[in-house]
Formats: structure tokens, sequence, C-alpha cells
């Protein structure tokens, strides 16, 4: 496995995250073989929620949150961005389970809004080329359902696994989305990648409190 210790020590990481603001890092490297990586590796003061095993020990634990992306020399710009569809599905993940797999990405067929491998008519991983038209929500989500239903398949996102990522997040409840759950209003949840640190710290949840 990567030393990623001695990595960031080399890089002097303590200096760049707690003086400077950075919040992510950006490696590149061969995976398999004699060296393994990880696609995304978080350490500070709330822990590791990571596309990793999660090892509290593999990283320099500073006062600020950083993610180490680890992306992989003999692939292309879709697997790089999928490192970050993976980080931000644990992130979602570990904040509210519930509202977030469940209700946000549902079950293969559903036709909720998938995840990061399965689409909504996704079926297998790395199913992004169905050709099975689906009626989805993923539009116009909201946590029970009641939103405008289309009626879609592989070619909305031309068959191609950026093109999907990045519609996908482009259908993530962002800043005044207007959707509730419960009657509590969805928060904007980029704030989880933006600001992960804040957001913790001040208890933000995927949905606020009722009536604010």
């Amino acid at each position: 496995m990567t030393d990623y210790n001695a990595i960031m020590q080399r890089v002097h990481i303590k200096y760049w995250v707690e003086e400077r603001g950075i919040k992510e890092v950006w490696l590149w490297g061969y995976h398999g073989g004699v060296i393994d990586l990880w696609e995304s590796n978080m350490a500070g003061p709330f822990g590791d929620i990571s596309n990793s095993d999660r090892d509290p020990h593999d990283l320099p634990v500073l006062d600020q949150t950083y993610t180490v992306y680890h992306y992989n020399y003999g692939r292309g710009p879709s697997e790089a961005v999928e490192d970050h569809m993976h980080q931000i599905e644990a992130v979602l993940r570990h904040v509210d389970p519930h509202l977030f797999w469940d209700k946000f990405v549902g079950q293969p067929g559903e036709g909720r809004c998938g995840w990061a491998h399965y689409p909504p008519n996704g079926v297998r991983d790395y199913d992004w080329a169905n050709p099975t038209i689906i009626e989805t929500d993923i539009e116009d989500w909201t946590p029970e359902g009641t939103g405008q239903k289309i009626r879609l398949n592989s070619d909305r996102w031309n068959r191609d696994s950026l093109t999907w990522f990045i519609y996908w997040m482009q259908n993530l409840p962002g800043r005044n989305n207007g959707i509730t759950y419960r009657g509590r209003p969805l928060t904007n949840w980029w704030i989880f990648m933006g600001d992960f640190d804040g957001a913790m710290s001040n208890g933000v949840g995927l949905a606020g409190q009722e009536g604010l």
C-alpha cells in the first residue's frame, strides 16, 4: 500500500492544510501491482470517512479535515471523477444513510437517482450504457417520490460514464433546493464537500430542523 504518511510529510501537509486552507490533495500513480492505492482517503478531527479501509493512522491527523484523492495513470478522466463520486457517496451516507442511500440512491430498478455504478435503470455494476427505459424522478427528486417522473435510459448521459457522473451531481440537492422531508427543509448537500468541518461542528444534517 502507498505510504501516505511519508508523502504527506514530504510535501509539508500540515502547512498546506492548517495555514493555507487546502482541503484536497491530488496524487497520481499506477493502480495495483507492487504498490496499491486508495481512491480517496480522509483525515481530520471527525475521522476518516472515505472510500478506503478507513485506517485512522495512514494519514497525518491535523486540526482540519483534508481528503487525498489518488488517481490512476493507467485510466482516464472518468475514473478520476469516479473517485470523487465515491467520496461524495461515502460522506452523505455517513451523515444520513436513510435519506441519502434509501431515499436518494434507492434500490436498483426502483427509479430513484442511483449512484456511481448504478444509474436509475442499472441492474449491475458499471451499467452506464443500459438502453432499458425506466421512469425516474431523478430530475425532480423528493424523498417521498412525489416529484415528476420522466422516462429515460442511458441516452440521457450519452451512454458515457463521465457524463453520467456529471448528470448525477447536477441532481444532488443544492442551495435553495426547496425540497422538504417530513416538514424539514433539505440543506445544501454540497456543504459537506465544501466545508465538511463546519457542517459537522454545527450538526448540519441532510435535512434541517422542522419549520426552519
